[in-house]
C-alpha cells in the first residue's frame, strides 16, 4: 500500500507581510493627498473671508464719506477721524457697518494698541459679522481700518487700509490687507 502525499500550497507569513506593507502604501497615498486638499480648501475658505471682511471695511469708509456729502457736513472725513493714521494712533479704528445698518450709527472706534479689542468680530445668528459683543459668538477674525493722509497727490485723497488678521486651526496668525485711494468725489459737485 502506498501512501499518497499530500502538498499544501500557501503564503508564508513573510509573504503576507510584506503584501499588507505594498496594501497600506496604496491606500496612504491617496489619503494624504485628500487630507492636504482638505486642509487647502478650509484655507482658501478663511482667505476668501478675509478679503470680504477687508472689501467691506473700505466701503463702510466710502459709505460714510457719501453720507458726510448727502448730510451737509462740513468735512467728507468727519466720522472717521478716529482712522486716521498718527502718531498718536498707529493702529487705525474699528468700524462696525452692521450695527450701522441696523441702528443709524456708523460705531467707529479707536484702536488703542495693537491687538485692538475693538477690531475683533463676532458671528450673529445669521452669520453675518459685527463688532457687537452681546448674543454674537466671538469669530476667528478681527479688522482694522487706517486712512493715511500723506504721500498722496491731492489733499482730496486718502489711502485706506483694511487689514483683516485671523488664527489659522493649527493655531498660527494669517494677515490680510487690502488698500485703496479713496477721493473726495463731491468735491466739485454744484447742487
Amino acid at each position: 500500500m502506498k501512501r499518497s502525499s499530500i502538498t499544501t500550497k500557501g503564503f508564508t507569513l513573510v509573504e503576507t507581510m510584506i503584501a499588507i506593507a505594498i496594501l497600506m502604501l496604496a491606500i496612504l497615498g491617496p489619503l494624504t493627498i485628500a487630507a492636504a486638499g482638505l486642509r487647502n480648501s478650509l484655507y482658501a475658505k478663511d482667505e476668501i473671508t478675509a478679503y470680504y471682511l477687508a472689501q467691506e471695511g473700505i466701503e463702510y469708509v466710502r459709505a460714510i464719506r457719501d453720507w458726510n456729502y448727502f448730510d451737509n457736513n462740513s468735512s467728507w472725513l468727519d466720522g472717521l477721524t478716529a482712522c486716521i493714521d498718527s502718531p498718536g494712533n498707529q493702529h487705525g479704528c474699528a468700524i462696525d457697518g452692521y450695527t450701522w445698518i441696523m441702528s443709524g450709527d456708523a460705531n467707529v472706534v479707536e484702536c488703542s494698541s495693537a491687538s485692538c479689542n475693538e477690531g475683533v468680530l463676532y458671528l450673529t445668528a445669521n452669520e453675518d459679522y459685527t463688532h457687537e459683543s452681546s448674543g454674537n459668538t466671538v469669530s476667528r477674525f478681527k479688522r482694522y481700518i487706517k486712512i493715511d493722509l500723506a504721500n498722496l497727490s491731492t489733499p482730496d485723497d486718502v489711502k485706506v487700509t483694511s487689514t483683516v488678521v485671523w488664527t489659522t486651526p493649527g493655531g498660527g496668525t494669517r494677515t490680510f490687507p487690502l488698500s485703496v485711494v479713496i477721493s473726495n468725489i463731491y468735491k466739485d459737485l454744484i447742487i
